[in-house]
């Protein structure tokens, strides 16, 4: 057998459907000798294992990918394995090289490729680590914590400007030491002044937070401006807080409060409109109008929300009702008082949701004006006075109980008893309240008359007979101002004042002159009444403004609130003081009183209150409390009507307040 060799012209690799093959001049091939498959074949090397390098040792020609063009595998038999490489020791395995190793085809164990680890004994230091404040290169650049960026744990530092040891919470840089003039503390509430940190003494009636605890002047009086949360009026004249009452409108079981804004022109000149805040909406602060409280809006010249009755449940369903006060309320002012049905959840006209108006019936009766109560028996009645009444003498006034079902529309005509003044310019009815001052659980009525200088209590009208006009004559207890110039009876509060059980009279006389003209007073009558009692000698305690001039304490604009306000077991007294001066004139404040109250008392003795900050911004004429917060302890609400520009404000001051 003969073997012809011949000279190596075509080596022919078949591959899928047809064999890729070239010729010597280039031409395409099929595996059949046709020409023209689409495959130009190449000179190259053997890729068997398809990693994309060529078998050095194997040279082909042919078509890619089973030909390719380089030599560099080292392994054809093992795609993982391709060029020989240097690689790294990696000793404390983070994935980064220290120590280089000879070049090879395969990985050696421990072995990684990426150079560059500083500290190959420690896996937390390489290229890709944070750099930390440790006074090492953790990231292997070279830089050690400050003098590198970033770093990812640095401290806050901040700057101490006045050199007092506290930092400018808005001051503040990060590093891992502190850069000149910075501490670590933020606590400094003014790093222009050495004398305002917290290692500083507080000062009294500054009106700044020396110690930077958040509290203006604790254990001083309070400023309004430190109040924890602060509700302003909408528009300027609006005169946002007039007055206040607590109840719960939206039915949650939780604290609500109408705010009246009684000047406010939303709804045409003096319409007034009534704020109907939740606990949290008055927490968070800011103008009234943006918390998205209810708002109820009166007509013109309404003044709505000049004065409240009491959150009380007149028909039983279990829901409070709101009493508003209209200082206008119609054509030749005759006042009026709109009862709207809880639960109110929605916005809108007084005149449209409310479920029963009573009417005034004279022009300027100010019925209402300043002056709602209701009976706390079963069967609730709404007392309401009309201090500009003159049925009888010009201006004597009167008072009328409107006995339930308080429904549709209701004029003065259709109150079930009323009281007549006897007095002219006696002004009857501008305080009128229920109060069992007897103890034998029926309520009394009580009525102011300043314009004689009395107060006029009548213990049982439960027999009277429907429509029964009773003189004021004919009031079986008194008390009495021999000076008839004091306006005694202007604002009257009961509650038991004196710890003995018996309900107490709190009387104010505006236009008492001690110690300067019209600086005013409140008298503390205790109960039960005898027939006719003098304030001058049965009073168990007086209590005086006499920060200045026309102070007027004790007026119909003074809040009063009593009751257990901080929850120590023992009753508390809150008196407005509108028009006092201590912080500026006619400011006004609130004044906090522990009882039982005994003898002279000036109100600038207060241990605890708070201090109007405006001129005549009359602090205390709106005064009210509630659990705003949910917290089990009674809140504090201050309204200042007549602030800058008289967009009047309400100041929350918290129950759990540090300290006072």
């Amino acid at each position: 057998m003969h073997r012809f060799l011949l000279p190596c012209r075509l080596l022919i690799l078949c591959s899928g459907v047809g064999c890729l093959s070239g010729t010597d001049d280039g031409r395409p091939v099929s595996d059949k000798g046709g020409p023209d498959d689409g495959c130009v074949a190449i000179s190259g090397h053997a890729d068997a294992d398809g990693d994309g390098y060529g078998d050095g040792s194997t040279p082909m020609v042919g078509c890619p990918p089973a030909v390719v063009a380089n030599a560099d595998d080292c392994d054809d038999m093992d795609p993982s394995r391709t060029v020989e490489r240097v690689s790294y020791v990696d000793g404390d395995g983070d994935g980064w090289g220290g120590a280089a190793l000879p070049a090879s085809c395969a990985l050696p164990a421990g072995a990684v490729l990426q150079l560059g680890d500083c500290d190959d004994t420690d896996p937390a230091v390489h290229p890709e680590a944070p750099e930390s404040c440790n006074g090492r290169d953790d990231d292997c650049d070279g830089r050690v914590d400050d003098g590198d960026t970033p770093v990812v744990d640095p401290s806050p530092w901040f700057a101490d400007a006045d050199g007092d040891g506290h930092g400018d919470p808005e001051e503040r840089v990060e590093a891992c030491a502190a850069p000149s003039a910075y501490v670590a503390s933020s606590d400094d509430c003014d790093d222009t002044d050495s004398g305002r940190s917290p290692s500083s003494p507080e000062r009294c009636l500054d009106g700044t937070d020396d110690d930077c605890d958040g509290v203006v002047d604790e254990s001083c009086l309070q400023l309004l401006d430190s109040a924890d949360a602060m509700v302003r009026g909408a528009v300027s004249r609006d005169m946002l807080a007039t007055a206040m009452v607590v109840g719960d409108w939206d039915a949650d079981g939780d604290d609500d409060v109408a705010v009246g804004a009684s000047n406010s022109d939303v709804g045409g000149d003096g319409s007034g409109v009534v704020y109907l805040l939740t606990g949290p909406q008055a927490l968070r602060g800011g103008a009234v109008d943006s918390l998205g409280g209810v708002q109820l809006v009166g007509a013109s010249l309404d003044l709505a929300g000049f004065n409240f009755g009491p959150a009380v449940d007149l028909d039983g369903d279990g829901f409070d009702e709101l009493l508003v006060g209209l200082l206008g309320g119609a054509e030749g002012l005759p006042g009026a008082v709109s009862v709207v049905a809880g639960p109110i959840t929605a916005s809108g006209d007084l005149a449209g949701i409310e479920r029963a108006r009573i009417m005034g019936d004279g022009q300027y009766d100010g019925l209402a004006a300043w002056a709602i109560d209701v009976a706390s028996s079963a069967d609730p009645a709404v007392l309401v006075g009309v201090a500009g009444d003159d049925a009888g003498p010009v201006g004597a006034g009167t008072a009328r109980i409107f006995a339930a079902p308080i429904e549709g529309s209701l004029a003065a005509a259709d109150a079930s008893v009323v009281f007549e003044g006897a007095v002219e310019g006696g002004a009857l009815g501008t305080a009128a309240l229920f109060a069992d001052l007897d103890g034998d659980g029926i309520d009394d009525v009580v009525l102011g008359e300043p314009g004689a200088a009395q107060v006029l209590v009548w213990t049982d009208v439960s027999d009277v007979a429907d429509g029964t006009a009773l003189a004021t004559a004919a009031a079986p207890y008194r008390v009495v101002d021999a000076d008839d110039t004091t306006e005694l009876g202007a604002h009257v509060e009961c509650a038991d004042l004196t710890g003995d059980g018996h309900a107490d009279l709190l009387i104010g006389s505006p236009a008492a002159g001690d110690p300067y003209l019209r600086s005013g007073r409140w008298d503390l009558v205790p109960g039960p009444l005898a027939a006719v009692v003098s304030v001058d000698l049965g009073s168990q305690a007086r209590i005086v403004d006499a920060s200045g001039f026309s102070t007027e304490a004790g007026n119909t604009g003074s809040g009063v609130v009593y009751g257990d306000i901080d929850a120590d077991g023992v009753s508390d007294l809150l008196l407005g003081s509108p028009g006092h001066w201590t912080n500026e004139v006619g400011a006004g404040g609130v004044f906090w009183f522990s009882g039982p109250l005994t003898g002279a008392i000036d109100l600038e003795s207060a241990e605890r209150g708070v201090l109007g900050t405006v001129v005549e911004e009359a602090a205390g004429d709106g005064l009210a409390v509630g659990d705003l917060d949910r917290d089990g302890t009674l809140d504090v609400l201050v309204g200042a009507p007549t602030d800058v520009d008289d967009y009047g404000r309400l100041g929350v001051f918290l129950g759990g307040r540090a300290a006072w």
